[in-house]
């Protein structure tokens, strides 16, 4: 169900996954992948690698159609992200610094 705060939602999901694969629950416990479903978990690498840490994951996504697309004024508000995040170059674009995103790869599905 869309609910009108579903960016706020799954942006804390991310940070939830970031905070226990990072060790902050149970620092004896470490996974060696995260396994992130669709738009709604995707943003747990980036919230690992803006805590400097670094954990190989794995991107399944099952449904192209929904994407996660909310209003440019909703979109990165009151989220616990750095600011370094959405920093900008001088023509005003999106700075895409180096992060899980410069180091993924695409696997495409076997037909």
């Amino acid at each position: 169900m869309d609910w009108t705060d579903n960016d706020l939602r799954f942006a804390r999901l991310g940070l939830a996954a970031a905070q226990i694969a990072s060790g902050t629950g149970d620092p004896n416990w470490i996974p060696d992948l995260l396994h992130l479903n669709d738009w709604t978990s995707a943003l747990a690498p980036a919230y690992l690698a803006w805590s400097g840490r670094s954990i190989p994951s794995v991107l399944t996504i099952h449904n192209l159609a929904h994407r996660g697309l909310f209003a440019p004024c909703r979109r990165w508000s009151n989220q616990a992200r750095p600011d370094a995040a959405l920093a900008h170059d001088r023509q005003r674009r999106p700075h895409r610094a180096p992060g899980p995103r410069a180091r993924s790869r695409v696997q495409r599905p076997h037909r």
